[in-house]
């Protein structure tokens, strides 16, 4: 009947007695540290192989997807900028990263950043 169970529940565990777990997080913390110098020795050996060429391809890569980021990164400020004149809402709160999200987003505060009332006293 032990055995019905066990087969009946899958997703419960018995316990396996006391686990010392700041043990265990230190031993997976060692490890990873391990791995990590590992994967930078391998990273430089790999570069050591590398042709001049080659090595001057993956540098141009780097600098190529660097000089795209900054274009996206200059086309979104321009596109923040004209929707933040067109709509009054100031363009540090505006969120998105097409036209169409930027416009939506500064449409649902355009009330928020309408013209202030005065207080009631």
């Amino acid at each position: 009947m032990a055995e019905a169970e066990k087969e009946q529940a899958p997703g419960k565990q018995e316990p396996q007695g006391d686990t010392d777990w700041k043990a265990e997080a230190r031993k997976w913390e060692a490890r990873a540290k391990e791995n990590k110098g590992a994967s930078e020795e391998l990273k430089k050996l790999k570069e050591a192989q590398m042709s001049e060429l080659e090595k001057a391809k993956s540098e141009a890569e780097e600098a190529k997807a660097e000089a795209q980021r900054y274009k996206q990164e200059k086309e979104r400020a321009a596109l923040v900028k004209a929707t933040a004149a067109a709509t009054g809402v100031p363009p540090e709160v505006l969120r998105g990263s097409t036209k169409d999200e930027i416009e939506a987003h500064a449409e649902s505060l355009k009330e928020y950043f309408a013209k202030p009332t005065a207080p009631t006293i």
